[in-house]
């Protein structure tokens, strides 16, 4: 099944494709296709989960137990807990998927062309202009988050070329290789720098790495496509009540309001809450399945930018200094890109509160004005992405986990002293 088949099964918005098309999305797309048709998993995907289970667990498990077998210092330690920790992150974003498939391929309704039905004939125009503004911003989000994730992929797997000493002496920044000269920081609780143990647990590590970024940029995308495809419909929804005026229904243009145009007014407005109402339980679902992804992954990604950071600042070795300076960044834009989607959920949820008070509701009778006001009190509680069920995860909460990463280094930095 080709990847145009599964986004004209699912009604995809238009443009999407453009974001779709993009390996490893397509794959992803194709393999969620099976399981809503067939309700199976297709095989591409019991693979995956397998061999990143089988990888990732092992990763972890040698990284963590290194720390209790081989001497470290403060410094040491916490680079070598670094990586296993990005590894813990991987296998969870894959057991949040893998355990609840058919709950995440439920979420995907949002992303259907039709999933709005208020929008009328004269504002389908409109509405496709707006639709089309935030796929083109969705699809460049994708694109450069998929090309950032491959540059930290080529920069942290060139590590190795780095520290070797052809290139410390031709480019005149050291003598003598950089032990230990393999991709990821973690140490082994065994001896791993002799042949054939070496190549072998660089290729393991090689590939640890790839699964890792690219696990990571998929679920990102996704987590993307359907914050954004709830906000597009939050701004349609917005502006068929923005621009919701009696006038509209009336037959002779000009005229005094007649009850029959005022009463299909009203019924749009019906229309309108009604769709509203699927938006917000849309949102709720949404903020409910990945609660415990954000969770987990916003608190595992502080500690490795706080370690980071702090063996940036300690490291001697430039090349070291660039190592910690990409994962820092990577860890840094990881936490801002979800917090700029709820920023973005948030902001177009309480949008609509102003667009509902800026619809001629003046000219219309109580009971519209009536539901009007209802319809202003549900906006006022904006939707919202949370970790721990209690923080909203938006640009504020950036800005907190700034400050929590600067004091943790400070305490970091007087510890190493």
């Amino acid at each position: 099944m080709t990847i145009k088949k599964v986004v004209k099964q699912e009604e995809i918005l238009d443009g999407l494709k453009l974001g779709l098309d993009m390996f490893p999305m397509s794959v992803f797309w194709e393999t969620c296709d099976y399981f809503h048709t067939n309700g199976q998993r297709h095989w591409v995907m019991m693979v995956y989960i397998v061999f990143l289970h089988a990888v990732g667990f092992t990763f972890c498990l040698f990284g963590f137990a290194a720390v209790f077998v081989v001497d470290m210092d403060i410094q040491r330690g916490t680079a070598a807990i670094m990586n296993p920790i990005c590894g813990l992150q991987t296998v969870f974003k894959c057991w949040s998927f893998s355990y609840s498939t058919a709950e995440y391929i439920g979420l995907f309704k949002f992303l259907r062309k039709d999933f709005l039905s208020c929008v009328p004939k004269s504002k389908e125009k409109a509405a496709e202009e707006i639709t089309k503004r935030n796929v083109d911003a969705t699809n460049s989000f994708v694109k450069y988050a998929m090309r950032w994730n491959m540059l930290t992929l080529f920069m942290i797997s060139t590590m190795p070329f780095l520290r070797s000493q052809y290139v410390r002496e031709s480019l005149r920044i050291g003598e003598g290789p950089i032990y230990p000269n393999k991709i990821c920081e973690n140490e082994y609780p065994f001896d791993w720098n002799s042949s054939p143990v070496y190549e072998i647990v660089f290729v393991y590590e090689q590939i640890a790495v790839i699964l890792a970024v690219v696990t990571s940029g998929v679920y990102q995308a996704i987590l993307l496509y359907l914050v954004m495809a709830i906000v597009t419909h939050l701004e349609v929804l917005g502006h068929v009540v923005n621009t919701l005026k009696v006038s509209d229904y009336m037959n002779v243009k000009g005229s005094k309001p007649t009850p029959e145009a005022k009463a299909k007014a009203y019924q749009q407005l019906i229309e309108c809450i009604k769709d509203h109402q699927k938006l917000v339980q849309a949102g709720d679902d949404l903020a409910e399945r990945y609660n415990t992804f954000l969770t987990f992954h916003l608190g595992s990604a502080i500690i490795v930018v706080i370690i980071a950071t702090f063996n940036f600042s300690a490291a001697d070795s430039g090349v070291d200094k660039v190592k910690f300076m990409t994962m820092c960044v990577y860890g840094l834009l990881e936490v801002a890109l979800y917090c700029y989607c709820g920023q973005l959920l948030e902001n177009a949820s309480e949008d609509l509160y102003k667009r509902v008070y800026n619809c001629e509701w003046e000219d219309f009778d109580p009971d519209f004005r009536k539901c009007a006001q209802l319809m202003m009190i549900r906006s006022n509680k904006p939707l919202c992405l949370l970790a721990g069920r209690l923080y909203r995860v938006n640009l504020e909460t950036l800005g907190r986990i700034q400050q929590l990463v600067y004091s943790a280094l400070s305490v970091l930095t007087g510890a190493g002293s």
